[in-house]
């Protein structure tokens, strides 16, 4: 019962992601899903849409092709989940028509012909609109580091001076020539303004050549799957 405008919303697309996000994401037991997030709680309403590694064994993982799916948890009945196709012929059709009664609902005439339009659900809740900076998750980062003792502590110390707990670090691939190897890190959760601190600051470490991708880790109940 609440309407967000889209300038509120936070949204992240996938071009960033690379072939070797999706294979360490698998060998860490994930897999990455582009979501849309809406969670409401006593300080008001965040809405987000971004890439997240989401645990390879929860039912959200294997929403696969032209299908999508919606989840929502209840106070009372706990998860609910709804799926089907997302792309085609009849389901582009679908969202087409929703999209115009949407239209409809916001039309006013004098001569009030538009009551016949008006839907249930109008929204008229005020709440406050939350930015992400106050967003607390996991987090999965990848960047490339020179290959050479000393370097996982200067990182380690960027973690500390933002109060980050790093939960793992992996070196994965090398690269001799270059003297380069990839380093991924997960860490526990932590303030989403903190882990962008983070990551300014590791782009300037002389030990990193590049931070390739900062993903966030949503974390699921598991007596639940969600």
């Amino acid at each position: 019962d609440v309407s967000v405008s889209p300038a509120n919303v936070y949204r992240s697309g996938i071009s960033n992601i690379g072939a070797k996000d999706l294979r360490y994401a698998r060998e860490l037991g994930f897999k990455i899903k582009l979501l849309a997030i809406a969670t409401s709680d006593a300080d008001g309403i965040r809405c987000r849409v971004h890439p997240a590694l989401v645990p390879i064994d929860v039912p959200m993982a294997s929403v696969n092709g032209v299908l999508n799916a919606v989840e929502f948890n209840g106070d009372l009945v706990g998860p609910l989940w709804l799926q089907g196709r997302g792309a085609g012929a009849g389901p582009t059709a679908s969202a087409v028509l929703g999209d115009v009664l949407r239209l409809a609902r916001q039309v006013r005439s004098e001569n009030g012909f538009a009551s016949a339009l008006e839907l249930p659900g109008d929204c008229a809740v005020e709440r406050e609109i939350l930015s992400i900076d106050g967003l607390e998750v996991c987090y999965y980062v990848r960047l490339s580091a020179v290959d050479r003792s000393g370097v996982l502590a200067k990182i380690a110390d960027v973690f500390g001076e933002t109060e980050i707990s790093i939960a793992s670090v992996i070196q994965k691939d090398s690269d001799d020539e270059r003297g380069l190897a990839d380093l991924v890190i997960t860490t526990h959760p932590a303030v989403e303004s903190r882990m962008q601190t983070a990551a300014e600051r590791l782009r300037e470490l002389d030990v990193v050549s590049s931070l390739d991708n900062l993903i966030r880790i949503e974390q699921y109940d598991s007596s639940t799957g969600t």
